[in-house]
């Protein structure tokens, strides 16, 4: 996510930039900065660590990545309200690129 917008006002941005949804409670506050996939990226998350894949932390893990991988425009797109957040992540099927990533993210816990 890039800076936030400056003005509230302001709803113009520049290309490969967008708004969330205008009922968004960040609409006129941030936009969200597109690239394509490739291999150069490092992602960089700021804030508290990610849940390790564990026993104790998987539920949570489970919900971390589908929120980080699974396409979503609702959270209710993430998952049936029956179904378990680890159960839905089993069945999910992550691209080679995110499950590189996911495994890569779990090194980082381990050092």
């Amino acid at each position: 996510m890039k800076q936030p917008i400056q003005s509230e006002t302001e709803t113009s941005v520049p290309p490969n930039y967008y708004h969330p949804l205008e009922t968004h409670p960040l609409y006129h506050s941030h936009v969200f900065h597109c690239v394509k996939d490739c291999t150069n990226i490092v992602v960089n998350l700021s804030g508290s660590s990610l849940p390790k894949c564990n026993e104790n932390e998987k539920e949570s893990y489970s919900k971390c990545m589908l929120t980080l991988f699974k396409p979503w425009h609702l959270g209710l797109h993430l998952k049936n309200i029956e179904e378990s957040w680890e159960a839905t992540f089993a069945s999910h099927i992550f691209t080679p690129r995110q499950s590189e990533i996911m495994c890569n993210m779990e090194t980082k816990h381990q050092c």
